[in-house]
């Protein structure tokens, strides 16, 4: 895999890999959709490093952010929108 440039068109492959591993997900084959998910963890910290972004601070503070949208007391066992009554 390529590092990033500034392009978009490396933005591809880690997609074409996304829906790779959704199409194994019913795969006996766990090897392949750990090597899938592999290359896009590959992908990730290229990204990361290239834009200088922490991924473990980004993931925390995402976290964060799902936690405060999406109360465990409104989001649990309810399928509607956070926003809808």
């Amino acid at each position: 895999m390529k590092k990033t440039t500034k392009n978009g068109k490396q933005f591809q492959e880690p997609l074409v890999k996304l829906r790779e591993v959704g199409c194994l997900l019913n795969s006996p084959s766990r090897e392949k959709v750990s090597d899938e998910i592999a290359d896009i963890a590959i992908f990730l910290s290229y990204l990361c490093h290239d834009l200088e972004i922490d991924a473990n601070a980004a993931v925390l503070s995402k976290l964060k952010k799902n936690e405060a949208k999406y109360p465990v007391e409104k989001a649990y066992c309810n399928a509607k929108k956070y926003d809808e009554n």
